[in-house]
């Protein structure tokens, strides 16, 4: 208990120094595919969350975004959603890479089913050719400030997997949260789902809150 608690006072001490209003947004990429599916809500719920538990002061507006380096620029933090469709000319992703290995971060959420997976991991490779996609099987994400499982079971038996593109100094770069079982009778909920306010495919929707409170944290310590 006690080191719960310290965990939540130190969480509350970092953003008590960061700066105030605008210090930064909440970026959703559009794209060719259903990138808008639980937008805003999704955001909104999420920004009363961390507003209410932390001392962050962010943007209440989604910016959303194209990948252009005047949109990118502006996004310390960017979310993908619903991939299935989405599809860089050379030109972006040789700008969304660029912003990747220069501090941004990318989230990626909602692979309902198995083409979403293949194409994105196609549109990666064309921001990062020689990016190395690996199953997250420790990470501090897991583990500051909240302890969350690796894996987070859902209906059907199905899991929520997580895995990951690092730099060369290992910071996380792109964020991809997986649904295990896809297709026409996937009932893993993805991550955008609980912000939403309706994660009934997962267990447990607590679990999905303190894992985006950490992530959240991560990005804006790294």
């Amino acid at each position: 208990m006690k080191t719960a608690v310290a965990r939540i006072l130190v969480v509350f001490w970092i953003f008590a120094i960061s700066p105030a209003e605008g210090s930064w947004h909440f970026c959703r990429l559009k794209h060719d595919g259903a990138w808008d599916n639980d937008h805003p809500d999704a955001e909104q719920n999420l920004l009363a969350m961390l507003e209410g538990v932390t001392f962050i002061d962010a943007f209440s507006t989604t910016l959303v975004v194209s990948p252009t380096e005047e949109d990118l620029s502006q996004c310390a933090f960017v979310l993908a959603s619903n991939v299935d469709k989405l599809s860089w000319t050379d030109d972006e992703a040789a700008i969304v890479g660029d912003w990747l290995r220069k501090g941004g971060f990318l989230w990626t959420d909602g692979f309902w089913k198995d083409e979403a997976w293949e194409n994105w991991n196609q549109q990666l490779r064309k921001a990062l050719p020689k990016a190395q996609i690996r199953e997250l099987h420790s990470h501090s994400i897991f583990e500051y400030p909240f302890q969350v499982q690796l894996r987070q079971s859902c209906l059907n038996g199905g899991w929520v997997k997580n895995f990951a593109v690092e730099d060369e100094e290992e910071r996380l770069m792109v964020l991809m949260t997986l649904n295990e079982r896809r297709g026409k009778k996937a009932q893993c909920g993805a991550v955008g789902d609980a912000w939403e306010g309706y994660a009934a495919n997962w267990q447990r929707e607590e679990a999905a809150w303190r894992f985006s409170v950490n992530v959240f944290l991560y990005i804006m310590t790294h």
